[in-house]
Parts: structure tokens; C-alpha cells; sequence
């Protein structure tokens, strides 16, 4: 009766017709409104690792059909309303015609923003189709633009991967007045400017849930899964570290005569490395988990202090060679000095014993002509100090001949361990 009533009455409102005829739960429908959705994806930009968020453009289009005397009604409106012509062609309703018709309300659960794509309300339509006066179909198209949140996950950075959720349903209807459902080509992306660091792989289905404990709604998800190209890393990091650590390593055939340019070469990469770790860290968010990348990059700067703390081992070596060879200058001239010596004090030196070439420090008084006391020091000639010395430098060159093998083979083992575990576990 209301229906008939607002006909004859108001016969060019169709809005207030469709209005009324399209309200789900309306008291002469007895089953829930099937909304089939699809989703043109136009482009995916800025995914951002700090806010951890990314912006989504789209087509969201939204088909629905009615029956019986509903189509009647809305078909008897249209057709009385004049210069409008029906024979099945479908009518299009724009702009100021949709503010008054009922519209499904698809919420996107999980946005931070939702909105047009520019400045005014961007672009809406409805489109009516009737198949006689018994079945007439719907479909709404917008476009949209969306904020959508995204946790992500940088453990295995730079080859990680990130899975982010889109969550549509109803704002209002819960599943017995309104039920979501996908077209067969569901989501569709049509990206025209690809992504720069990452492939896309894309998942959607349909479930029914709860939330906050409220009524049981139908929701619509799509997972978009972004891998991470690698080889954008491995050019921009992994490349010039590799180099950095060959140059660390040239400073191991340089000889211990350079220690200053050893020591200038190691600081200087390690400065390096950390430069490039600081910039890198400073485009990730600050996590409390170790990631990938700061497994490398601190293996990397652990492998360049190797050789600094090598070439400072050889610096105190060579200085205390150099110690022991002014000692034995200072013995070498005493020894002279004492063979001069008259031969009661050799005498005298002599009744110490041969066992040892070095004495006790015995303070000797010699009563000659000038009187001059004498301290026989630790030395001996008969010792064999300059094997000593030979010894200590084929020391510090055993260090440094070691290394230059067992660097390279530490770095190419850490190297295989390091790719199997980041490639097996993405």
C-alpha cells in the first residue's frame, strides 16, 4: 500500500521509489541480499616500511539483482516519468541522482583512510538494467583510493616478504540481511607503472566472521603478498661491502713495513661499512629483532677489525723487537768494554760458572787505577740473541702468511652458510 501509495502520488520521485524497494530486510524480501563484488586494482604505491602502510587505487564495482515487484514497481516509475525510454536499455545515474538511493555500504575494515582518487567525489555510478518486469540488475562502480595498514615483518630482510590484508563487509547488515560474495574474476590488477622493489602475488576469498562479538558478518579478504627483488640489494649493499672487504683484505700483502698505510686501509673500511649500515638502518624501522642484513653487514665489519687487530699485533711485535735490538747494542758495547779488563777481573767473572750465559747481576768492585765499579748486565756472547730476533720476525710474517689464507676461506664460508639460510627460509 505504501508503495502504491507514493506511485500515484509522487510518480517522477523514482529516487524515494528505489529507496524503498532497495532497502535490505525490507519486510517483502525473505532471504539475504547477494552483493557479487569485483575489484580492478590500478595501482599499488607507496609502500612505506616506516609507517608500515600502503596506498591502494581501485575500481570497486558491486552487482545485485531483485525480482517481482520490486523491478514492477521501479519499471512503472521510470516509464512514467517523460523523455525517459526503457526498452531495456540500461539507465545511468550519476552525481546529485545518487544521494538519495540506498547504495550498498562496503566498509573497508581495516583502512586508515578511505576516499576519491581527487578532490570531488571522484567517480560514482549506477547503472539499471531491466529484463522484462520481473528481473531488473544493479551495478554500482566507484573509484577509490585507500590508506591500508600492513604489519610487516623484516627478519629477513632483504629477502623478505610481506603479506598484506584487505578487508571489506558490510558497515550496517549483518549476514542474514546482506551477504558478500565475489564475481568470478574477483580482484583483476591492471597496474600501469609496476613495482620497483618487489613482485606481487595476490589471494582472495570469502568468509564469515564475527567481530567484538557483534553479528555474524559476511567480509570479502584480499592478500596481497609483496616479495622483495633482491637483486636491487645486492647491487646497492652487497656488491660494494664485498669490495670493501676485498680491499680490507689486500692490506694482509702490503708487508710489516707499512704499518701505517695497514692501519690508514683498515680504518678506513671500517668507516666505510659503518656509513653504509647507518644509511641503510636509517630507511628500516627501529626493530628489536636482528634482521639479515644486520647479520651481513656486522659479520662484514668483524672481518675488517680482524685485520686491524692483526696489524696492531704486528706493530707491538716489531716495537719489541726493536726493544730487543737496542738491548743487545747497549750488551754488545758493555761486552767490549769488558774485555778490556784486566785479566784478574775476567778471573773473577769466570769463578761465577759456565752454566748459564746469563749472570746474576753481580756487582763487581775492581780496585784499579780509575777506581770504576762494574755491573755485569744480563748478556753474554756466548748466547745466541740473534736467533732470537729471527725468531720474533718469522713470527709476525707466520701471522701474516696465515691470514692470507685463512681470511678468504673464513669469508667464503660464511658466505655459503649466510645465502642457503636466507634463500631456504623465504
Amino acid at each position: 500500500m505504501i508503495l502504491k501509495y507514493l506511485l500515484m502520488n509522487n510518480p517522477f520521485n523514482i529516487l524515494t521509489v528505489v529507496y524503498m524497494v532497495f532497502k535490505p530486510g525490507w519486510s517483502v524480501v525473505d532471504r539475504p541480499l547477494n552483493i557479487s563484488v569485483n575489484m580492478i586494482i590500478e595501482d599499488i604505491n607507496s609502500l612505506n616500511p616506516i609507517t608500515m602502510d600502503f596506498r591502494l587505487e581501485f575500481y570497486l564495482t558491486q552487482k545485485w539483482t531483485l525480482t517481482n515487484v520490486h523491478c514492477q514497481s521501479i519499471y512503472q516509475s521510470i516509464q512514467s516519468k517523460e523523455k525517459v525510454e526503457t526498452n531495456n536499455n540500461p539507465m545511468v545515474l550519476k552525481g546529485k541522482d545518487l544521494t538519495n538511493i540506498w547504495l550498498p555500504d562496503a566498509f573497508f575494515y581495516n583502512a586508515k583512510q578511505v576516499g576519491p582518487t581527487t578532490f570531488d567525489d571522484g567517480f560514482k555510478s549506477l547503472i539499471v538494467q531491466f529484463d522484462g518486469l520481473n528481473k531488473c540488475s544493479f551495478t554500482y562502480s566507484l573509484r577509490l583510493s585507500a590508506l591500508i595498514p600492513c604489519p610487516m615483518n623484516f627478519r629477513w630482510f632483504p629477502v623478505d616478504k610481506q603479506v598484506c590484508r584487505v578487508s571489506i563487509r558490510s558497515g550496517s547488515y549483518p549476514a542474514y540481511q546482506m551477504v558478500y560474495s565475489w564475481l568470478p574474476k574477483g580482484v583483476i590488477v591492471e597496474t600501469k607503472v609496476p613495482l620497483l622493489q618487489h613482485s606481487l602475488k595476490m589471494n582472495y576469498f570469502q568468509m564469515n566472521a564475527t567481530v567484538h562479538d557483534q553479528a555474524l558478518f559476511t567480509w570479502l579478504i584480499v592478500d596481497l603478498t609483496f616479495i622483495r627483488i633482491i637483486s636491487y640489494h645486492v647491487i646497492q649493499i652487497y656488491l660494494p661491502t664485498i669490495i670493501l672487504m676485498i680491499i680490507s683484505y689486500c692490506s694482509l700483502w702490503m708487508g710489516n713495513d707499512i704499518v701505517a698505510g695497514r692501519i690508514t686501509l683498515g680504518v678506513t673500511t671500517q668507516l666505510a661499512l659503518i656509513t653504509q649500515f647507518s644509511g641503510l638502518k636509517s630507511r628500516l624501522p627501529q626493530v628489536s629483532y636482528i634482521n639479515a642484513l644486520d647479520v651481513w653487514m656486522v659479520s662484514c665489519m668483524l672481518f675488517v677489525f680482524s685485520t686491524i687487530i692483526v696489524t696492531t699485533l704486528i706493530i707491538v711485535i716489531n716495537r719489541h723487537t726493536k726493544e730487543l735490538a737496542k738491548q743487545m747494542q747497549i750488551d754488545q758495547t758493555k761486552s767490549k768494554r769488558l774485555s778490556r779488563v784486566e785479566n784478574s777481573l775476567l778471573n773473577r767473572v769466570s769463578s761465577y760458572g759456565n752454566q748459564s750465559c746469563i749472570s746474576n747481576g753481580t756487582k763487581l768492585d775492581i780496585n784499579h787505577k780509575d777506581s770504576i765499579d762494574y755491573k755485569i748486565q744480563s748478556f753474554d756472547p756466548s748466547c745466541d740473541y740473534v736467533d732470537s730476533k729471527l725468531t720474533i720476525n718469522d713470527y709476525s710474517e707466520k701471522i701474516d702468511v696465515s691470514l692470507r689464507f685463512i681470511y678468504p676461506l673464513t669469508f667464503l664460508l660464511f658466505n655459503t652458510l649466510y645465502w642457503l639460510t636466507i634463500l631456504t627460509s623465504t
